[in-house]
Protein backbone atom coordinates (compact mmCIF):
# COMPACT_ATOMS: atom_id res chain seq x y z
CA UNK A 1 0.00 0.00 0.00
CA UNK A 2 2.65 2.08 0.89
CA UNK A 3 4.12 1.94 -2.66
CA UNK A 4 0.92 2.64 -4.33
CA UNK A 5 0.87 5.77 -2.11
CA UNK A 6 4.74 6.81 -3.65
CA UNK A 7 3.65 6.23 -6.99
CA UNK A 8 0.23 7.65 -7.06
CA UNK A 9 2.81 11.05 -6.31
CA UNK A 10 5.30 10.47 -8.34
CA UNK A 11 2.71 10.61 -11.26
CA UNK A 12 1.27 13.66 -10.30
CA UNK A 13 4.07 15.41 -10.10
CA UNK A 14 5.21 14.33 -13.49
CA UNK A 15 2.32 15.50 -15.12
CA UNK A 16 2.38 18.51 -13.38
CA UNK A 17 6.04 18.63 -14.41
CA UNK A 18 4.80 17.86 -18.22
CA UNK A 19 2.27 20.59 -18.54
CA UNK A 20 5.47 22.80 -17.58
CA UNK A 21 7.88 21.54 -19.73
CA UNK A 22 4.87 22.18 -22.90
CA UNK A 23 4.97 25.71 -21.97
CA UNK A 24 8.44 25.79 -21.52
CA UNK A 25 8.98 24.76 -24.96
CA UNK A 26 6.75 26.46 -26.34
CA UNK A 27 3.58 24.58 -26.15
CA UNK A 28 -0.23 26.37 -25.86
CA UNK A 29 -2.44 26.21 -22.80
CA UNK A 30 -6.16 26.24 -23.65
CA UNK A 31 -7.98 28.77 -21.28
CA UNK A 32 -11.56 25.99 -21.12
CA UNK A 33 -8.92 23.68 -20.34
CA UNK A 34 -6.49 24.26 -18.02
CA UNK A 35 -6.62 24.07 -14.75
CA UNK A 36 -5.17 26.97 -12.00
CA UNK A 37 -1.57 25.45 -11.97
CA UNK A 38 -1.58 25.17 -15.95
CA UNK A 39 -2.60 29.22 -16.37
CA UNK A 40 0.02 29.65 -14.04
CA UNK A 41 2.06 28.12 -16.47
CA UNK A 42 1.40 30.91 -19.18
CA UNK A 43 3.83 34.14 -18.70
CA UNK A 44 1.54 36.50 -17.41
CA UNK A 45 -0.89 34.43 -15.57
CA UNK A 46 -0.18 34.66 -11.54
CA UNK A 47 -2.64 33.71 -9.09
CA UNK A 48 -4.99 36.39 -8.58
CA UNK A 49 -5.80 36.12 -12.12
CA UNK A 50 -5.69 32.61 -12.72
CA UNK A 51 -8.39 32.66 -9.84
CA UNK A 52 -10.33 35.02 -11.85
CA UNK A 53 -10.36 33.55 -15.26
CA UNK A 54 -11.55 30.36 -13.22
CA UNK A 55 -14.36 31.87 -11.51
CA UNK A 56 -15.71 33.48 -14.87
CA UNK A 57 -15.14 30.08 -16.58
CA UNK A 58 -17.09 28.51 -13.62
CA UNK A 59 -20.13 30.17 -15.40
CA UNK A 60 -19.80 29.79 -18.65
CA UNK A 61 -16.84 28.76 -20.72
CA UNK A 62 -14.94 31.52 -23.19
CA UNK A 63 -16.33 31.84 -26.99
CA UNK A 64 -13.56 33.26 -28.24
CA UNK A 65 -11.05 35.96 -27.07
CA UNK A 66 -13.51 39.06 -27.57
CA UNK A 67 -15.77 37.01 -24.91
CA UNK A 68 -12.74 36.65 -23.01
CA UNK A 69 -11.66 40.59 -22.96
CA UNK A 70 -14.92 41.34 -22.31
CA UNK A 71 -15.84 39.23 -19.06
CA UNK A 72 -12.14 40.03 -17.53
CA UNK A 73 -12.57 44.02 -16.53
CA UNK A 74 -9.20 45.72 -16.87
CA UNK A 75 -7.53 43.07 -19.29
CA UNK A 76 -7.52 44.72 -22.81
CA UNK A 77 -6.20 43.63 -25.96
CA UNK A 78 -2.61 44.46 -25.82
CA UNK A 79 -3.01 41.98 -21.95
CA UNK A 80 -4.60 39.28 -24.23
CA UNK A 81 -2.05 39.79 -27.18
CA UNK A 82 0.61 39.14 -24.47
CA UNK A 83 -0.68 36.15 -22.98
CA UNK A 84 -1.47 34.58 -26.39
CA UNK A 85 1.85 35.00 -27.34
CA UNK A 86 3.13 32.94 -24.22
CA UNK A 87 0.92 29.93 -25.60
CA UNK A 88 -2.50 30.94 -24.20
CA UNK A 89 -5.40 29.97 -26.95
CA UNK A 90 -8.99 29.63 -26.75
CA UNK A 91 -10.45 27.10 -28.20
CA UNK A 92 -6.73 26.58 -30.46
CA UNK A 93 -7.14 30.02 -31.48
CA UNK A 94 -4.12 32.46 -30.92
CA UNK A 95 -5.46 36.14 -30.36
CA UNK A 96 -5.54 37.89 -33.63
CA UNK A 97 -6.74 41.53 -32.43
CA UNK A 98 -9.52 43.27 -33.20
CA UNK A 99 -10.04 42.53 -37.19
CA UNK A 100 -13.38 43.40 -37.31
CA UNK A 101 -12.67 46.72 -35.81
CA UNK A 102 -13.25 49.42 -38.88
CA UNK A 103 -10.58 50.94 -40.22
CA UNK A 104 -10.34 55.01 -40.82
CA UNK A 105 -10.18 55.83 -44.47
CA UNK A 106 -7.30 55.10 -46.59
CA UNK A 107 -4.60 57.64 -47.20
Amino acid sequence: MHSSIWRTLVLALLLTNAAGTRAALGGTTDLNLANQAELEMVKGIGPQLSERILAERAQRRFENWDDFIARLKGLGPSHAARLSAAGLRIGGDAYAGNAAAPRGPAK
